[in-house]
């Protein structure tokens, strides 16, 4: 059992580090939004794809620690740490209970510096639409001469191509 105990706990310190690298990232990204550093933005999320995948693999390695010690603990499939660490011995729980809750802790930090970074974002993507909208409708709007040879606005479907050679 202590073996699958040290899986464990080393799946709980994986999952705190990819959380730190998170924050990190998410922080270096709300500066960028701040700054409307849109290059920087796209930068910053090629760099959180790598680190998102090793959440995933953290969480499936921390899934299968977890299995391992039901399995040996007997009983029910415990469906999550806390569940599992109530089975276990007192002695191998304590590291084990206070690495969970830094984990638990660093976890509700990236939730809500992402939160907050999509609620400063929102607003730029909205900006960013009204914008393109506007510059499509202005493009998009012909003038013609009507019948009292006023001018007559009609607004196109789509996108108007101007051929320049006719």
């Amino acid at each position: 059992m202590t073996v699958d105990i040290t899986v464990l706990e080393k799946a709980l310190q994986e999952q705190l580090a990819v959380f730190g690298d998170l924050q990190r990232l998410l922080g270096e990204e709300q500066q960028a939004v701040v700054e409307l550093d849109t290059a920087r933005m796209e930068l910053l999320n090629s760099q959180k794809e790598p680190v998102i995948a090793r959440q995933m693999l953290a969480a499936d390695l921390l899934r299968d620690a977890i299995a391992g010690l039901s399995r040996q603990s007997g009983g029910v499939a415990a469906k999550n740490v806390s569940e599992l660490l109530q089975r276990l011995p007192r002695e191998s729980t304590k590291e084990l209970a206070a690495l969970q809750q830094a984990v638990q802790e660093s976890g509700a930090a990236v939730h809500r510096q992402a939160q907050h970074n999509r609620a400063l974002l929102e607003p730029f993507l909205t900006t960013v639409n009204d914008s393109l909208s506007f510059l499509l409708r202005v493009l998009n709007t012909s003038n013609q001469y009507g019948a009292s040879g006023s001018y007559l606005q009609r607004t196109q479907a789509g996108a108007v191509m101007v051929n320049r050679e006719a």
